[in-house]
């Protein structure tokens, strides 16, 4: 937009051809002389200057140069996940970075977790929204592997066999120990019957 006025203000600068049906040298206002407005007509030089410098671009342009994010700050960022990845997969066993790898390759199904909240939460699922769905899936996964490290420990501090999967006692005691310390909040039971 900002070129095509540009030319059409040169265009009727040096009389080549009207501006929107205007005759050439002809102006609306006029001054003592009966000639054009010359103190308009150096506003528009000076917003075309403006322009013209400015590399032909609006401001409103350039604030959406600002907020696209800089390619070096995303190449920066990958190369220092990249680095963390390689310090940890050097600290870690084999069988801890198949842990790693299979906990971060986990997530869980949308249909299930909308469902869950819902019934909990007690709103529709159609008003839940992905940020939401997003966060509860992270804050779930923590959960999650909260409870199975606490698990493992219970299976190693009662001498259970490693090798064998985690059975739902090491789980409930997991999640007793949690519970204990206050990583798990108290469940609210309605009360049936009240004095």
């Amino acid at each position: 937009k900002a070129k095509k006025k540009k030319a059409g203000e040169d265009k009727a600068k040096d009389g080549s051809s009207p501006a929107k049906g205007k005759s050439p040298g002809k102006s609306k206002d006029k001054g003592k002389d009966g000639d054009a407005d010359k103190d308009g007509d150096d506003k528009k030089d000076g917003e075309a200057a403006d322009r013209k410098e400015g590399g032909g671009e609006d401001d409103d342009d350039d604030d959406a140069l600002e907020q696209e994010p800089d390619v070096d700050e995303d190449q920066k960022y990958a190369d220092e996940y990249r680095q963390r990845e390689s310090e940890l997969m050097q600290s870690c066993s084999e069988e801890e970075w198949r842990r790693y790898e299979s906990m971060r390759r986990s997530t869980f199904q949308e249909g299930g977790l909308k469902a869950f909240i819902s019934h909990a939460a007690d709103v529709p699922a159609a008003s839940l929204t992905k940020q939401l769905l997003f966060t509860v899936r992270g804050v779930s996964k923590i959960f999650v592997g909260e409870i199975v490290d606490t698990a493992r420990l219970v299976r190693r501090e009662w001498k259970d066999d490693e090798t064998e999967p985690l059975q739902p006692r090491h789980i409930r005691e997991a999640h007793r120990r949690l519970f204990v310390v206050g990583n798990i909040p108290a469940a609210r039971k309605p009360r049936l019957f009240r004095r």
